[in-house]
């Protein structure tokens, strides 16, 4: 803002009574206001009114500033805030999701062992199919040589009692 001034300030130099001298010459522009007072007369004052008024003008526009990056600081804060609860809630899905899984993993492994169990019974049981089939077989041909034995002996002993007779 201040080099904006500096450019007006020869316009004013006509109208506030300059003598012989440029205003660049005769004034030097300090933060504030005009140093030694070598502007003369009302333009001085004019000068002086607009030096402050443009300081005011940054202010404001610092001010400005300020709290936008205030409202900015503050909806990030709140920003921030929201994310912290979002992760702490993730994190205890993650961690009931975790016990889940061991406690999935270990019924797996209970029921693994059970069908490992029943795999053997399975194993056991057909042996024991097998064998009575056998059995069975071996039952059925003994029958029937127990049979024919004993159609044997009963030819035996009509044999016998023929003989006997005669």
């Amino acid at each position: 803002m201040l080099p904006l001034l500096l450019a007006l300030l020869p316009l004013f130099g006509p109208t506030i009574g300059f003598a012989r001298t440029p205003p660049q010459a005769t004034a030097s522009i300090t933060p504030f206001g005009v140093s030694n007072g070598r502007i003369p007369g009302a333009g001085a004052r004019l000068f002086v009114a607009l030096l402050r008024c443009a300081r005011r003008l940054t202010t404001c526009c610092a001010l400005q500033k300020m709290n936008q990056l205030r409202l900015s600081a503050e909806e990030s804060q709140a920003k921030s805030e929201e994310y912290a609860v979002k992760v702490k809630t993730l994190e205890q899905e993650n961690l009931q999701k975790e016990q889940e899984i061991v406690s999935l993993t270990h019924k797996n492994s209970v029921l693994e062992a059970e069908v490992e169990k029943f795999e053997t019974q399975v194993k056991e049981l057909k042996a024991t199919a097998s064998e009575g089939q056998q059995h069975g077989t071996q039952n059925e041909t003994l029958t029937r040589r127990l049979q024919l034995l004993e159609e044997e002996a009963e030819e035996a002993d009509r044999t016998l009692r023929e003989a006997n007779e005669k």
